[in-house]
């Protein structure tokens, strides 16, 4: 039996025991407006235990009915499509040291991520180190993006935190992370994704993901972003703040609409 159905009945149960008093008090007890008012009371609560309602408000403009839980739920089987941030990426070169010249177009570009894939060979050490060191200067650097041999996405990682780990030599030094990048080995691929931060291409998302699912992979990660996929190909990036505020505005959005249509 569905909400809708359990209401009707409880308002109609109301309802007839309040005539049937009347009825067998011989008209000794008068039906009045308040015995409807009864009867709605009786709808109002069934709603509220139902979770249809979660507050009703008496006031001046009469009685208003906040239907918050709904609005939320509606909320957030909607798609991420707007929260998906484009992330411009731009693939380290390989077998050639980066000369500041490349860098200085990259910064020019405003290169949010560098792109590794994965067992193609030839990445240096000292290229790594440059393009980390000199991008990470900025604020508009983000992500390491890792890319298997067909161009689709195997994971993501911080390129600050990265760099920062890198340095500290833990787990790897750039010696032997440009070592994991260029070899074809699954092992290779296993440390990778052991790197600290590492985001597989997994837990990605797509655009008609909803803002729940995307919340909840979120939590579960521990992470403030998700990589976006296209044909298991990075599309963007979603960023927990983002999504968490969109969340809010189409919930107040909703139970504004919702109040204006009962005035």
């Amino acid at each position: 039996m569905t909400v809708e159905m359990i209401t009707a009945f409880v308002t109609v149960l109301v309802l007839a025991v309040v005539v049937a008093v009347r009825s067998l008090s011989a008209g000794k007890i008068e039906i009045k407006l308040n015995d409807a008012i009864i009867a709605a009371i009786a709808a109002t609560l069934t709603l509220l235990v139902s979770g249809r309602v979660s507050k009703v408000v008496f006031g001046t403009e009469g009685v208003t009915l906040e239907t918050a839980k709904q609005a939320i739920l509606t909320a957030s089987a909607q798609s991420i499509t707007q929260q998906v941030a484009t992330l411009p990426v731009a693939p380290v070169e390989v077998a050639q040291k980066g000369g500041p010249s490349e860098l200085q177009t990259l910064v020019n570009r405003q290169v949010q991520a560098l792109e590794f894939v994965i067992g193609a060979g030839g990445y240096d050490a000292g290229v790594i180190q440059q393009y980390l060191e000199t991008l990470t200067k900025y604020p508009f650097f983000r992500f390491v993006a890792f890319l298997n041999s067909d161009l689709t996405l195997f994971g993501l990682l911080d390129g600050n935190k990265l760099l920062a780990q890198l340095r500290s030599g833990s787990p790897e030094t750039f010696g032997s992370f440009a070592t994991l990048v260029n070899s074809r080995d699954a092992n290779a691929r296993s440390q990778i994704a052991r790197i600290p931060g590492f985001v597989p291409a997994s837990a990605g998302v797509t655009r008609q993901t909803d803002k729940r699912d995307a919340l909840e992979r979120l939590e579960k990660l521990g992470s403030d972003w998700l990589p976006v996929l296209k044909d298991d190909k990075l599309d963007g990036i979603l960023e927990r703040s983002r999504l968490t505020a969109s969340l809010i505005l189409d919930v107040t959005n909703q139970l504004r609409a919702s109040a204006g249509a009962q005035q």
